[in-house]
């Protein structure tokens, strides 16, 4: 997938846990919308309450 569509009910945006869609563009974050946004032709992926973290690596995973 080059180009989806992102929602979580609790995305780390701005130092707050907020809902928002995270549009991807290749390995990039090209948009972040406010609340659940779905458009035409892109894949969206729900991720519901789960925590999506943009820009936010686990170290202890990937450094080891």
């Amino acid at each position: 997938m080059k180009e989806f569509l992102i929602y979580s009910n609790r995305c780390f945006v701005k130092k707050q846990l907020i809902g928002a869609t995270l549009h991807i563009k290749g390995k990039n974050i090209f948009k972040i919308y406010d609340g659940k946004k779905e458009l035409h032709g892109i894949p969206f992926l729900d991720y519901e309450n789960r925590i999506v973290m943009p820009g936010i690596i686990d170290a202890h995973v990937h450094i080891n």
